[in-house]
């Protein structure tokens, strides 16, 4: 892993009706999105999905609920878990995940980047490049 990255692994429950399924997944930040995080669940053989939102709303989900789009985030009220909603046009899912490991991921980023820091490290080139089809440092595509 390189110097401006880092992730934890996490073994998330998926709630459902019927039964409550563990799910592993991955959580990871780097300075090239530092107002975003990435959790990544390993589908066991098929490709891994991936959801990016802002860190800032994972930090909100840890004490109260917080999101109103496809992502929400709040505590258990008496208890460890924090809970996850993911929406799709497909569907959505509910998942709880260990909230001490969730702080401890979040420290892990503030060393990175402390929250408000982040335009002091976003590279306009790698967005540009981003935007454009391109790579950072290189002309667009024709």
């Amino acid at each position: 892993m390189d110097a401006g990255r880092t992730e934890i692994r996490l073994s998330m429950r998926m709630i459902t009706e019927a039964a409550t399924t563990q799910v592993p997944t991955t959580l990871s930040y780097s300075i090239e999105e530092p107002y975003a995080v990435t959790l990544v669940f390993d589908c066991r053989g098929a490709r891994p999905i991936t959801w990016v939102f802002a860190r800032d709303l994972l930090v909100a989900g840890l004490v109260a609920a917080a999101g109103e789009g496809d992502v929400r985030i709040w505590p258990a009220e008496r208890s460890d878990p924090i809970f996850f909603e993911l929406r799709s046009p497909t569907g959505h899912a509910v998942f709880a995940a260990d909230r001490k490991s969730l702080r401890r991921f979040l420290a892990q980023t503030e060393k990175l980047v402390p929250r408000g820091g982040e335009p002091a490290v976003m590279s306009m080139d790698y967005h540009l490049a981003a935007l454009l089809g391109g790579e950072p440092g290189l002309a667009p595509p024709v």
